[in-house]
């Protein structure tokens, strides 16, 4: 499972990506763009790194009704998410200060 956190400088560069996805697919109904594959186009050009937050929590999915009851099940409560955006080191997305790349 992935959980992404961007920066807002982030955001402009994947409007680009999604702008020319849809100019290419924007009638293939089944067509996905996917989130890693614009992530990767930065990292490969130097213009971000990725860092990775590892977590000890479990992930278990989500993806049709029928799982609702199951994840009710297995989630009491009291249980919270953690707050990341409290943790000093929670910046998965840096992008790099150099000529042509995206602002912090």
């Amino acid at each position: 499972m992935n959980f992404w956190g961007f920066t807002p400088a982030f955001f402009k560069f994947a409007r680009s990506e999604f702008e020319a996805f849809v100019k290419d697919k924007g009638n293939d109904l089944k067509a996905e763009l996917y989130i890693p594959l614009v992530v990767n186009t930065l990292v490969r050009s130097g213009r971000a790194a990725v860092k990775v937050l590892p977590s000890e929590d479990r992930w278990f999915g989500v993806t049709y009704r029928e799982d609702k009851r199951r994840v009710m099940l297995r989630c009491p409560s009291s249980s919270q998410p953690a707050d990341i955006r409290r943790r000093s080191d929670s910046q998965p997305i840096q992008f790099i200060d150099k000529p042509g790349t995206f602002p912090i």
